[in-house]
């Protein structure tokens, strides 16, 4: 018969790579205390990462060694678990869509959760709770968009908002109508004064933003800089 950590190696070894785990879901095999103690043996044998207070996640084997998992993966993982939704912060974001060549050096996130802090192997996730505002449209183009923009601050917005028109999908953008998620989203949430979606043949598009945000979280909020006094027009 095997020990419990046999018992829970099995299970981790099935999983995807970056899945959180927590002793509860093995209390089917033990008591508390005993699957505690299978966990820490495993973390010991660096099988496991004990990566929060009661949050494992199986180590990766590759043919160069064991690894940790991608934190990116481990943080996708916990907000699943927990109900949460999580983004990435506006820096990463801007990279990743080619409005900044500053590659991020820390992994931060953004999420609706409580802010808290993982460490998976030598590497600190930092996980920060952020406004409604700055998350109502989700993990979407459109979301990154407006993060973007309250990371870049007011000095580059005009060059940004003319690359994001040119990176987001028409019905996140909002290219025949200002019903988009985008142009909804800073006209109701973020009491923008006006935004104005124009056509001109052929398809295309002007947008005017005008709007500040500065009341609308607070200044010590981190997330970055969003005072928007912009107007942006292609064609």
């Amino acid at each position: 018969m095997k020990a419990l950590p046999e018992k829970i190696l099995d299970i981790i070894q099935q999983l995807p790579e970056g899945e959180v785990l927590t002793p509860s879901r093995f209390l089917h095999h033990g008591s508390r205390h005993a699957v505690q103690r299978g966990l820490s043996r495993l973390v010991e044998g660096g099988k496991l990462f004990r990566v929060a207070r009661g949050i494992y996640v199986a180590a990766v084997e590759t043919r160069f060694g064991v690894r940790p998992p991608a934190p990116e993966k481990v943080v996708h993982s916990l907000a699943n678990a927990l109900g949460e939704v999580l983004v990435d912060h506006g820096a990463r974001a801007a990279n990743k869509l080619g409005l900044s060549t500053q590659v991020p050096v820390r992994y931060v996130f953004l999420t609706t959760g409580r802010s808290r802090k993982l460490q998976v192997g030598k590497t600190t996730v930092s996980i920060r709770h952020a406004p409604r505002w700055l998350m109502a449209l989700g993990a979407t183009g459109a979301g990154d968009a407006i993060r973007v923009l309250d990371w870049l601050g007011e000095a580059s917005v005009g060059d940004a908002v003319s690359k994001l028109h040119k990176l987001l999908p028409e019905n996140e953008w909002g290219g025949s109508s200002v019903s988009s998620p985008l142009v909804a989203y800073l006209d109701g949430e973020c009491n923008l004064r006006s935004v104005e979606l124009h056509l001109h043949p052929p398809c295309q598009v002007g947008l005017a933003v005008s709007c500040s945000l500065l009341t609308a979280r607070p200044a010590s909020s981190g997330m970055g800089q969003f005072d928007v006094k912009a107007r942006e027009a292609s064609g």
